[in-house]
Order: structure tokens, then sequence, then C-alpha cells
């Protein structure tokens, strides 16, 4: 036997011992929910969760592994082992034995489809046979059910990108059946072909209409493409596969492409980098869940015509504290002009709140008809705490809105408009409101090893977003000035397995559109703070916006270019401090501390300091930043790279990693 044998013969006996000690944790997992059970105690314990994390990052560090891969690799022992117990407390609810006999599903399309991947997905736990029946239309779906042909049905109910599927909001109007679950999984459209055929050769392309709409950015980049319209993405597959002509091609995904025989020639080409679908489950009895379970509760309602009747429904969910995640609006069919709502809450609709929410809301509605209560589905451990992380060693280098009106003689980012503080939230990542948040990264990105470096880095020391240039303002037209949209891609492919929101600025108007779609935050740099058409455009986004202060700007000048973004509808914005000209050439610029406690006096918006750009040294940054932190700034933002003095942009502005590992230790 050869060493590289041995050493693989020993990495087999390791991976044999990891999946016994899984099993071993999942059991003693098992009798931790009995005793839950048995105790009427709670399911999730985010409190212990986040100190097992914490733990785990320690001894993660003594044995040389990255926080992020170990935090990442409980994360899912943690979410299986809560779903494993709420199946426990749903099988003790219904007292009902587990069946044996095979359960039918339908779903729309055939094998390969996103409905067809949604329901091996929903179903993969059960230990009964799962016979899957396709269908070509959404009413069959709902046929199939309540004829008793099929148990279950799974639809798609909403996607990230294209929005709502309005035909299966329709349907649930008529429908006698209950929603029993949900699942949102991630959409990766491709272009799928058969045998070797590339982009260029493609002349017409199948697909069902979601997926085209959800990648309307990328195909229009080929309006030579025919686009054939058919009534799943399946079809579209199983007519390339069957057919010998090399000029066709489907859009779907990779994986339901493979069942074909179909390789993809692109991925990823969705609109949103990060695209979803969310599923229902429906079946023709409700299910009754576990008030230790965490719940959600669907429901239609219809509610008078008179001016504030939806205000005063909605009013009823505030006063008993019920988070509500979804309103949806759909013609009433039949009553032109009639409209119904639906509803999603986070409540068990057997809790006493909601019990005392719908008991309200029939008394002020015309119609009012629960679809159903399941668990929630998107399960998520807790997060690592960012002081655990910071205090880490270093282990080693590496269509528009409307214009909204003042409606006071107040300017929309002052106290006097909002007396609360705005707090923005971006994923898990929230700014404003007493958090404090590091943005990190490099000032400008240069290739995707280097920046793939300075995000992880960042992120297991502690940084809750990613940023970095696409495109760098500068005065030297000689200076490298990023790599244009082009970078987009890298904080793709840098970021996916971190799922830490990322930004970048904005710098041209025509570029805003296609940058928005792809990161989480928006960037108006210091040279745009006055460019106004870009603010307008930048405040019809959906994105949080992080807008720089201006070298020569007053802070007048800059509350009023916060307005003209709040004014087009953007509540989300951030100001970010980061020097102003000083009339010493010795300094690059002042960071003028004294601005953040003016501003608090003055607006509700959140407010972070780049004391990066105020230095001409790097080791100049911590105070700067420290003193910021005691001042109650709502976050830093920190330039960092493997190798500052060989950066392409603003070298003597920039920690390395250990100087930045350093910080984030006195900044925690």
């Amino acid at each position: 036997m050869t060493d590289l044998q041995q050493l693989r013969h020993q990495i087999n006996a390791v991976d044999d011992e990891l999946i016994a000690l899984l099993a071993k944790r999942k059991a003693l997992s098992h009798q931790v929910g009995q005793h839950k059970l048995a105790n009427q105690l709670t399911i999730r314990d985010i409190p212990r969760e986040e100190s097992l994390l914490a733990t785990l990052v320690e001894k993660a560090h003594q044995q040389n592994l990255s926080p992020r891969y170990v935090s990442e690799l409980f994360r899912l022992i943690i979410e299986d082992s809560v779903r494993m117990q709420q199946r426990q407390f749903s099988q003790h609810q219904s007292h009902v034995p587990q069946e044996t006999s095979p359960i039918k599903v339908a779903f729309l399309g055939n094998k390969g489809s996103y409905s067809n991947i949604a329901v091996s997905r929903y179903f993969e736990s059960v230990s009964q046979e799962v016979i899957e029946i396709g269908c070509p239309t959404f009413r069959m779906i709902f046929n199939q059910v309540e004829q008793r042909h099929a148990d279950y049905a799974l639809l798609p109910l909403v996607n990230t990108s294209s929005g709502s599927i309005n035909e299966v909001y329709d349907l649930l109007q008529q429908t006698s059946l209950s929603i029993i679950g949900e699942l949102t999984i991630p959409v990766d459209h491709g272009i799928l072909v058969k045998d070797h055929t590339e982009l260029s050769q493609i002349h017409t392309l199948y697909g069902h209409p979601q997926p085209f709409a959800q990648s309307s950015q990328f195909l229009s980049q080929f309006p030579h493409l025919k686009f054939e319209y058919v009534d799943s993405s399946s079809t579209a597959m199983q007519l390339v596969a069957d057919s010998d002509d090399a000029t066709i091609a489907a859009i779907g995904s990779e994986t339901g492409g493979k069942m074909y025989g179909l390789r993809s020639i692109e991925s990823n080409i969705a609109n949103q980098q990060e695209n979803y679908t969310r599923f229902i489950a429906v079946a023709r009895s409700p299910i009754e869940v576990p008030q230790a379970v965490p719940a959600k509760t669907t429901f239609i309602m219809s509610t008078g015509q008179h001016p504030g009747a939806l205000a005063d429904a909605l009013q009823v969910f505030a006063s008993r504290k019920i988070n509500m995640t979804r309103l949806e609006s759909r013609p009433v069919q039949g009553n032109p002009w009639q409209e119904l709502f639906y509803v999603d809450v986070m409540a068990n609709v057997e809790s006493a709140p909601m019990q005392e929410v719908l008991s309200e809301l029939t008394r002020i509605t015309r119609f009012i008809k629960v679809l159903g209560c399941y668990p929630v589905a998107d399960v998520h451990s807790a997060k690592i705490p960012a002081p655990v992380l910071a205090s880490q060693p270093v282990n080693a280098i590496v269509d528009k809105p409307s214009v909204i009106s003042r409606g006071l003689d107040a300017p929309l980012s002052s106290l006097v408009h909002k007396p609360e503080p705005t707090r923005i939230s971006v994923g898990d990542c929230h700014i404003g409101g007493g958090d404090f948040v590091v943005f990190a990264g490099p000032d400008t990105l240069e290739d995707p090893q280097r920046f793939a470096q300075c995000v992880e880095m960042a992120v297991d020391h502690g940084a809750q977003v990613i940023h970095g240039a696409c495109f760098k303002s500068s005065s030297n037209p000689y200076d490298y000035q990023g790599p244009g949209l082009a970078g987009l891609d890298w904080f793709n492919k840098a970021t996916q397995s971190f799922k830490v929101p990322v930004m970048t600025e904005v710098t041209h108007l025509e570029h805003l559109r296609q940058i928005a779609s792809q990161v989480d935050i928006l960037q108006i740099g210091a040279t745009n703070m006055q460019n106004y058409p870009l603010l307008k455009a930048a405040g019809n986004t959906t994105r949080p916006i992080v807008l720089e202060r201006g070298s020569v700007a007053s802070l007048d000048e800059w509350l009023k270019a916060a307005d003209y973004l709040l004014s087009q509808g953007n509540q989300q914005i951030i100001l970010c401090e980061r020097g102003i000209r000083s009339a010493d050439h010795q300094t690059r610029s002042i960071i003028d501390l004294s601005a953040i406690a003016l501003l608090r006096e003055r607006t509700h918006l959140p407010i972070l300091l780049n004391p990066c750009d105020g230095v001409t040294n790097a080791e100049d940054i911590a105070p700067l930043a420290l003193a910021a932190r005691k001042l109650g700034v709502d976050g830093i933002m920190l330039n960092i790279h493997p190798d500052p003095l060989h950066a392409k942009v603003a070298p003597h502005q920039t920690l390395n990693f250990e100087q930045y590992v350093h910080l984030m230790n006195q900044l925690f």
C-alpha cells in the first residue's frame, strides 16, 4: 500500500468515526426533545446556542481550525436538531400513529422541475414511500388533492426575484384545502443544452414564464434569442433532451438538467443573486401545531371600502404585538374593484393573542378565513456574537414609486419628522438603534484571490458587512480605478458561503440598476453626495444606502442630500463621515468627530465613521475608530488588505490583517 493509499485509508476511518458520532449526537438530541416534551419546555434556547457556538470557536482556534468552518458545520447540526425536535412535538400533538402506507404528492411539471426538487426536500425525512404525481397546471394540482387522488400538494407561492405566483393565490380563494407546511429552496437558473452546444449557437430557448421573468436582465443581452413558453421547466428540459436540434436550449436548474442528460453552459443567471422560491404544502385537513414549535398562520380577509379600513385591521396585529411577515392583495373573483388580502403572521392560530386578533377582525372586516397554521420552515441557528469573533487571535494571514411628501415643515431626516432612531436590517445584520456594526474589506477590488482572502479574514474576526469598490473615483486619470462590473461576480463567489451582506459604491447612473440587483447595500461616495440625478434614482431602489459626506459639505448640505434619497421613498439611509478637506497640506482630511454628536441632535438616521480616509498612516486608524466607538457611532468602515503597501489604492490608509484583528479585539 502506498503512502497516499495509507493516508486515504486513515481519512476513510476518520469519516466513519464522524458519521458514528453524528448519529450518537442525533440520538442524544432526540432524548433532549423527549425531555422538553415531558417538561413542557420550548424547543429553542438561543442563549444556549450562542454559548455553544462561542465555546466551539474557542476550541476551533486551539485546533488551528477556521471559526467560519466550525460554526457553519455546527449551524447545520443545530438546525437539523431543531427540525427533528419540531417533528417530535408535532407527532406527539397529533396523537396519531405513524403511517406506513405510501403517500402521494402532486406538484407542477415532471421530474427535474423546481417543484419536483421541492417535493424531494420537503418529504426527505419521512419513512414512507413517496409517490410523485406531476401535473401540467396549478388547477389540476388542487384537484388531485381535493378529489383524493393525492394526499398532499407542493405549490410555489412567491419568488424573491419575480414576486408572487398570482394563480396560486387566486386558487387558494376557492379551495377547501389547508396549508400544513412551507419550504424555501434556492433557485439557480441556468442555460441547459444537449451535447456540446455553445451559447452562440442557440436560437430558441424553452422554459416556464417564471424563470424567464426572473432572468430577464441576463437574457436581454441576447436579443436574437426566441423564447418559447411551456408549462414547466421539466417540459422544457424534456423537449431539448428529445431533440437533435443543436440550436435549442432550456432554462432551468442544473440539478434537474442532469436528470435529462443535459449540461449547464451558463449558471446563476437570475436577476438577483439571492434567488429563492417559497413553496407551501397543502392537504385536505389542517394540522395542530404545538405551542412550543414556532408557527406561522396564513389567512385571507376582505376589509370595508371606507378610508382607513386596512389600517384599522393592521392595527389589530400591532396592538397584540404579532409580527406580520407578508401582506398580498388580489382581486375578489367576480367582484370588480374589490380586494382580498392574504396575510402571513408569526403566530400559532391557537394562541391567545391570535385568537383575540381573529375575534376582533370578525367585527371589523367583511370576510375572513384561516388557510392554515403550520411550523415555520426557516430554522436559523444562533449567530456567533461579534465580540467573540473579534477577540480571536490571528491563525493565518489569509419601476419608480411615487415621491413622498414631507407632510410637515420638517425634513424627512430630522428628529422632528421621526423622533425614534432608524434601525435598518439587512439579513441578520442590524444597523442603528443601539447596534454596532463593522464594515470591512479592501478599499478597491484588485483581483478575486486577494478579495477572497479579505472576505474570509473580515468575517472570521467579526465584520458584519463586506465592502469594496468596483469603480473607484480618482482625481488622477492614471490611477487604478477598479475592475468595473466584473467585480460583482467576485462579490458573489467570495461571499456566497458566508451569507454576509455586501456593499459597493455606485458612481454611474447607468450602472445603478445592475449593481442594485446584485449587492445588499449601495454606497454613494463623497464625490457624488450632491449628484442629485444619482440620488433620486438611488432613492427609488429598495436597497439600504450609505451616503458619504462630501469633502467640503456642511452638515446642512449633507442632510439635504439625505433628504433627496428619503423623499423618493427609500427610508433606509445611513450617513457616513469620512473627513472634510483640511487647510493643512500635511493631512489628507480632517475626521470631524464633532459631527457625530451634532448629528445625534438633528437626525434619526444611523451614523457610520470611515476613519481610513482621514489618515496618512494606517497606524492612526485605530485611535480614530476607538474614539468614534466611544462617541456612539452605529458602525465603522475599515479598509483591509493582505499586503497594504502593495495595494493599488490607498496603501497608507489600509490595515494589514494583523492590525485589523488587533483593532477588532479593542473595539469589542
